[in-house]
């Protein structure tokens, strides 16, 4: 995963942006390797109780593993979910043992918001292409106007996350029932982390204020916690 540092809204970041989501029976999975994906995804997790499911999946993203513009082994993508467990964007190619299978697992809302349940209603401002610059500009105005401090330098933050289900605790950074600033997150809320205002000091050091901004899904600031 790539942590990334933004400053002033301006991403120092070559990811891809959330765009055109397409269907996953449009995105050129081979039938026999996506059978064989969800075999030995289910072995995987030593279970015969995994499902597999409809999903929507970011077009340019889905294009970087496809000819010509990737030239390794078949990528095939599917939607796992264990019971008690969020569901996982698996992506299945061709392992280090010469075996056909699973090597990254992604949870809804991390990496972006490259994909989503096909059944769930795009109704995040987060999933737009506008989606995380406005999330920072929306905290980082609300956190000058809390703070009041004279002689701002620049402000910055690493990138907007989505908040997963709270069956996700212990395997993603942000899940339903966490409490930032006071306020308790919910599902498809959206966390601005790892935030920093830098102010000009007459000292080597300059000072700072770091904080974490929590947004709902509409992009509404809900609470700030200062550090």
């Amino acid at each position: 995963m790539r942590w990334l540092f933004s400053i002033c809204g301006l991403w120092l970041s070559v990811g891809p942006a959330v765009g055109e989501m397409v269907p996953n029976s449009s995105i050129g999975n081979d039938p026999e390797r996506e059978k064989l994906c969800m075999e030995r995804t289910s072995a995987h997790f030593h279970s015969n109780a995994v499902r597999f499911l409809p999903f929507e999946i970011n077009k340019e993203f889905v294009g970087r593993f496809r000819p010509p513009n990737y030239r390794g082994g078949p990528v095939v993508f599917v939607v796992a979910k264990m019971p008690g467990a969020p569901p996982e964007l698996v992506e299945c190619t061709v392992l280090s043992n010469g075996k056909y299978g699973p090597i990254t697992f992604s949870v809804q809302g991390s990496n972006g918001g490259r994909w989503r349940l096909m059944d769930e209603p795009n109704h995040s401002l987060f999933a737009s292409q506008a989606g995380a610059s406005i999330a920072q500009k929306s905290c980082f105005d609300a956190v000058m106007l809390k703070l009041k401090h004279p002689g701002y330098d620049h402000i910055g933050s690493y990138p907007p996350a989505e908040v997963n289900p709270a069956e996700a605790k212990g395997r993603v950074r942000y899940f339903a029932g966490m409490v930032i600033g006071g306020v308790r997150a919910k599902q498809y809320d959206v966390v601005v982390p790892n935030g920093t205002v830098v102010y000009k000091s007459s000292h080597p050091d300059m000072d700072t204020v770091d904080f974490t901004c929590l947004l709902s899904p509409m992009l509404e600031v809900k609470a700030i916690q200062l550090k």
